[in-house]
Parts: C-alpha cells; sequence; structure tokens
C-alpha cells in the first residue's frame, strides 16, 4: 500500500536554484523506529526520483543514515564532512522524529533562501500557541502564526532544514558542539550566521511539520 501526505501550501513557481543538484538526505536515529518517519521518507525520495529531477535539476540523490547514534554532535559532523567529500551541492538534515511533506523541497528550492529551516513546533506544552523552536535576531522567540514568508534567526532545531554544501565547507571543525547554554542546533546556526550564512525559518513550512508524538498544533483563522 503506498501512502502520501498531501501537503497545504499553495505551489510555487520553481525556478531552478542551480544548474544540478547534488542531495544528500542526512538522518541521525538516536531513537525506536517510527513508522510515520519512515512513510514520509519514502515518499519525499519518490518525490525527488521522479518531479524532482525536471523542476529543480536534480542530478543524483543520496541517503546517509546513522542509525543508534549515541552522540548527536559527532554523528551530524560525520554527515556534514560526507556531503562535502563526495562533492555534494546540497545537505537535507532530516530528524527521525518528525513529519514533513513529502514535496517539502519543492517550497525550499522556490524560496531561493538558505540556509533554510523551520519553526518546529515543541512535543508538549512549553509554550504558546505559535512559539516552536525559532530564536529570532532581536532574541526573542519566533511566533509563526499568520506568517506565510520566511525570516532570519539566531537559530532552530536543525530537523527539516536545508543547506548549501559550499557554504558548510568553510566552516571550522567541529562544527556541532553542546554544552549547557546551546544545544548542537544552536551552535550550529550560530556558526553559520558568524561565518555571514544567515540561517532563516520558513513560516509556511513550519505548519506542516512537525514532532511525532504529542505536539502543538497551529490552528489559524483566515
Amino acid at each position: 500500500m503506498l501512502v502520501c501526505f498531501q501537503t497545504h501550501y499553495p505551489r510555487l513557481s520553481l525556478i531552478p536554484q542551480a544548474p544540478d543538484v547534488d542531495l544528500l538526505v542526512g538522518v541521525i536515529s538516536a531513537r525506536d523506529h517510527k513508522f510515520s518517519f519512515s512513510v514520509n521518507m519514502t515518499n519525499l525520495l519518490m518525490h525527488l526520483c521522479t518531479k524532482g529531477i525536471k523542476d529543480f535539476n536534480l542530478k543524483s540523490v543520496s541517503l546517509m543514515v546513522i542509525g543508534e547514534c549515541s552522540n548527536i554532535c559527532e554523528g551530524r559532523q560525520r554527515i556534514l564532512d560526507t556531503a562535502v567529500k563526495f562533492n555534494m551541492t546540497h545537505l537535507l538534515i532530516l530528524d527521525d522524529d518528525t513529519t514533513f511533506p513529502y514535496d517539502m523541497l519543492d517550497l525550499m528550492f522556490a524560496r531561493k533562501v538558505l540556509p533554510l529551516g523551520v519553526n518546529l513546533a515543541f512535543k508538549s506544552a512549553r509554550s504558546p500557541l505559535g512559539m516552536g523552536t525559532a530564536k529570532g535576531m532581536n532574541g526573542s522567540v519566533v511566533n509563526t502564526l499568520n506568517r506565510m514568508d520566511t525570516e532570519p534567526v539566531e537559530f532552530t532545531t536543525m530537523a527539516c532544514s536545508l543547506y548549501r554544501v559550499a557554504d558548510l565547507a568553510k566552516l571550522p571543525r567541529p562544527a556541532f558542539q553542546s554544552n549547557e547554554l546551546n544545544t548542537d542546533d544552536h551552535h550550529f546556526h550560530k556558526l553559520l550566521n558568524s561565518h555571514g550564512f544567515q540561517m532563516h525559518v520558513d513560516h509556511l513550512l513550519s505548519k506542516v511539520c512537525g514532532h511525532i508524538g504529542e505536539r502543538i498544533l497551529y490552528v489559524e483563522t483566515y
């Protein structure tokens, strides 16, 4: 049985961002297998291997999964280094506890703003409706309610995020660190910003990506 998740964002006019796209999809799996993630991933890859070839000149797509990873920083560094080593043009990072539309890259490439991620809702009611994982450039928590555009941020989650590998190759190593003040996601995005590669979140895509399990839903009236 083939299961496809339909998206709810309007179709955008797609203009290729680069002559050729060599994409690496990197997944860190530190948790138990989740069927919802596997279905989303299957549909994403199927879409990439059909429509993606035409819409954004997809030359190749590779999948790298690090399973039962106990050191997230080390695992993400391995994925980044692999993308650089094999001359990939773009890196898509996915977390195995997230849900996402199969054609999410259509929107991300159409935005022409990279690096680009989402303001992902928390799994539990830790913040008001519309607030998520992103922190704005003014130091406040980013609110996705009633937003359809992109916004520069200080940091957000790496789940469902897209990067140019040429930018990543210019970062010092190790690019991923965590401490009591910053998670690996926060440190990495601050590092990108400090080297002139401004991180953004896509508010429209944020509404159709989510965490597996209990989570806040974006509810809006237009």
